[in-house]
């Protein structure tokens, strides 16, 4: 989930990721699934860029056509919950991101392998809240 890229690094493929979205969403429609892969994308360089309020819009947006076309217990609604989750826990909202990760972790651990990447993050975003909220109540926000 980390990565050692800079801002800097990230500004290009952030505008080929805006590129494509635009063009997926013209050419085949915004609930197509490489529309909904191509904003999914785009959700998680706006996350690595700290633009959490954007990041949250895009990736609720391909949770609620996910959830409808693909079922709540499919592979990528998952993987979307779980990056909901992450960007909720990075933008200050660890409880909820937390509720988010833990509700997911049972839906991963009932249908996926435990070695597959997605229980992995799950768990890995759960214990990132955790670590979050203990700091806010230690700096006094909670």
């Amino acid at each position: 989930m980390t990565s050692h890229l800079t801002a800097q690094d990230l500004k290009p493929k952030l505008d080929r990721a805006r590129r494509a979205l635009a063009k997926s969403r013209r050419t085949v429609g915004a609930e197509h699934p490489l529309s909904t892969a191509s904003a999914s994308r785009l959700a998680v360089i706006l996350r690595r860029l700290e633009e959490y309020e954007e990041a949250e819009q895009l990736t609720r947006s391909v949770l609620a056509i996910r959830e409808a076309e693909l079922g709540a217990e499919h592979l990528h609604t998952l993987q979307s919950r779980i990056e909901l989750a992450l960007i909720l826990v990075r933008s200050g909202r660890p409880d909820e991101g937390r509720k988010i990760g833990a509700a997911t972790l049972e839906v991963c651990q009932r249908t996926l392998e435990p070695t597959r990447p997605e229980t992995r993050e799950c768990r890995a975003v759960i214990d990132e809240a955790h670590a979050a909220a203990g700091q806010a109540f230690i700096n006094g926000i909670v």
